[in-house]
């Protein structure tokens, strides 16, 4: 039986990083969707794109889960950054990625309404990923739902005034 480590939880928020109440991610003119921080729940809320942008704006509908009948939400909505590539010419036209999620690499955890700046590893493909601070400390997570969203190592963040962005580039 492997060894998995365990994650880190605690429900006291962070202190002293900065402000992530909404964080959109553009992944194509396809997908693109936004979470949204709710204070009250210490959720954030899923909206998913209701047409493509080749003719036209950004448009947003809650995410409903068909079971339940409830918006979409998570207590912890982590971005990480890895590398995609295709395995072949038909992949790369039907846009099929490879993604690996071993080695290292550059991350975003967002809970109670905080953005934390952060690294993820992962040793094996068997085992968990472990979230740090850009110091190396652990990062703990709200209890509750993590949603993680992978984007390529080529994409690239903004953010202002609590709102981040993300846009995925492709290989």
């Amino acid at each position: 039986r492997p060894y998995i480590r365990n994650g880190y939880y605690s429900d006291p928020a962070p202190a002293g990083d900065l402000p992530g109440t909404k964080i959109n991610t553009y992944y194509s003119v396809d997908s693109y969707h936004y979470w949204e921080y709710n204070p009250d729940l210490h959720l954030y809320y899923r909206y998913q794109e209701i047409n493509d942008t080749r003719d036209g704006e950004e448009e947003y509908a809650p995410l409903v889960d068909r079971v339940t009948g409830a918006q979409v939400s998570a207590s912890n909505v982590i971005v990480l950054f890895a590398t995609h590539t295709f395995a072949n010419p038909y992949d790369q036209e039907d846009e099929v990625y490879q993604i690996d999620l071993t080695g290292s690499g550059e991350a975003y955890v967002f809970r109670d309404g905080v953005g934390i700046l952060a690294r993820w590893y992962r040793t094996n493909a068997d085992q968990p990923l472990l979230l740090t601070t850009l110091g190396g400390s652990p990062i703990y997570m709200r209890p509750g739902i993590t949603f993680y969203e992978v984007i390529g190592s080529r994409s690239y963040a903004d953010q202002g005034e609590g709102e981040w962005s993300f846009r995925h580039d492709s290989p």
